[in-house]
């Protein structure tokens, strides 16, 4: 948003906060500040900041980087004398935060969720180490692929996976119908090693219509004590629970626990486009940690859900 100047207005909410905190971390110091005082009056070099506020070049040029990476500054290069000057200049007219601005907006939307058991995908790609459990045994044999295309598979309450992916195909007809907002994918993860190992990284992609929308690293494959979800029969000695991960997808971009991860915007994705988005989860053999996966339903793990997509739109 631009202000009677032209220059920008910076407002800032508790949406995003990494974005806020970017901000707010730019003007909490005394010498940006100062840098920021004698730009209102005019532009002026970094040499000529140095030599207003006596402080070494290479301090003033770490400062008005900070400040230009914030975008309440810009840093223009223009030929001098003696080389090329790098001429900075105010951006931003105002600073603004409203920490009640993400209460009010939550407040005109309307929710809905749509879950989704995780034995329902519609293709996968595995590789062994591998399984599927119901809430009563396992499906089929252990460490076989096959296990994963039996017309049990629906009942699975856990899943794993030495390496793939494993794709659902959810109803959209509630975001055709509606003006929205955000999309909101909630679920149990870890790792997947021998037995457990709680210090075992592994690197998770997501794609949403076939768009890589995030990337994110579990820490291991949780044990040590029980799941507090889990039957009676499964062992003490196996995977026992997982994290839970929120992915959420709105007009900002994609965030996974409310850290931002990628550019990808609703409007990207065409999440409204036919009769169901595609939501693949997969290790991601771009990143560094192969370490598989182990999704949780409702009946294993910490928590009592399966994949939850949970629709804002507005209240019309």
């Amino acid at each position: 948003m631009l202000s009677i100047s032209g220059k920008e207005k910076i407002n800032l909410n508790l949406d995003n906060v990494e974005y806020s905190a970017q901000i707010c971390k730019a003007i909490a110091s005394e010498v940006r500040l100062s840098i920021l005082k004698l730009l209102v009056d005019h532009a002026m070099t970094i040499s000529e900041l140095a030599a207003a506020l006596m402080l070494p070049l290479s301090t003033v040029s770490m400062h008005t980087k900070i400040l230009q990476q914030a975008h309440i500054i810009t840093i223009t290069a223009k030929p001098g004398m003696r080389g090329t000057k790098k001429l900075c200049g105010i951006a931003a007219s105002d600073i603004w935060l409203d920490i009640f601005e993400h209460v009010a907006a939550k407040r005109m939307l309307v929710e809905q969720r749509v879950y989704i058991p995780i034995g329902q995908y519609v293709s996968c790609e595995v590789s062994a180490p591998c399984g599927l459990v119901s809430s009563t045994s396992f499906i089929e044999l252990e460490d076989n692929v096959d296990s994963f295309y039996s017309t049990k598979h629906i009942n699975a309450q856990l899943i794993w996976l030495s390496k793939g992916y494993l794709e659902y195909h959810i109803p959209n007809a509630i975001i055709r119908d509606h003006q929205l907002a955000e999309i909101e994918f909630s679920f149990e993860i870890c790792a997947e090693a021998p037995g457990y190992n709680n210090d075992w990284p592994s690197d998770i992609g997501i794609d949403i219509n076939g768009c890589k929308v995030a990337s994110f690293r579990l820490k291991g494959d949780y044990g040590g004590r029980r799941g507090y979800q889990n039957p009676l029969w499964w062992g003490s000695s196996s995977t026992q629970f997982g994290e839970i991960k929120r992915l959420i997808i709105n007009h900002k971009g994609c965030y996974i626990n409310d850290q931002l991860v990628s550019q990808f915007k609703l409007k990207d994705l065409g999440v409204d486009r036919g009769y169901y988005l595609a939501f693949r989860i997969y290790t991601d053999a771009s990143q560094t940690y192969i370490g598989g996966l182990n999704l949780f339903g409702k009946n294993f793990g910490d928590y009592p859900q399966d994949i939850i997509m949970k629709v804002a739109y507005a209240n019309e």
